[in-house]
């Protein structure tokens, strides 16, 4: 539930795996659900929509399942972050980093910017 006073959930948060069929050896994750559709937005916008389709996805709904979700990265050789630009989002990165070999750090594609759906939108921040 979110509102501009408030942003919570009912329940327990919990990864979400968006599997494009077949088995793909690459798995691009975010830390939101509105990260994953700007994505696939700038993908459409693209020619990187074939691109889109060679690889899995997953949504993490928090940093905090960063490690509920290594069981489920674990079948995939490389994986891909598009994590917020913030400290959170970098510990993350560095949680997998530290865990496996194969993980690369995308935010600096919408560096200046806090998150993938702010790099669409055009809202920068000052950090």
């Amino acid at each position: 539930m979110r509102n501009p006073f408030f942003k919570g959930t009912v329940g327990q948060k919990d990864v979400s795996l968006i599997q494009m069929g077949g088995h793909n050896d690459m798995c691009t994750i975010f830390e939101g659900f509105m990260d994953f559709l700007s994505y696939m937005t700038l993908c459409h916008r693209s020619d990187f929509t074939p691109f889109a389709e060679t690889m899995d996805f997953m949504v993490l709904n928090s940093v905090s399942n960063i490690r509920k979700a290594m069981k489920w990265l674990a079948p995939y050789p490389t994986i891909t972050c598009c994590l917020d630009n913030d400290d959170a989002g970098r510990r993350a990165v560095d949680t997998l980093n530290e865990a496996r070999d194969g993980i690369h750090d995308a935010s600096g594609v919408y560096e200046g910017y806090k998150d993938l759906n702010d790099f669409l939108r055009g809202k920068r921040f000052c950090p």
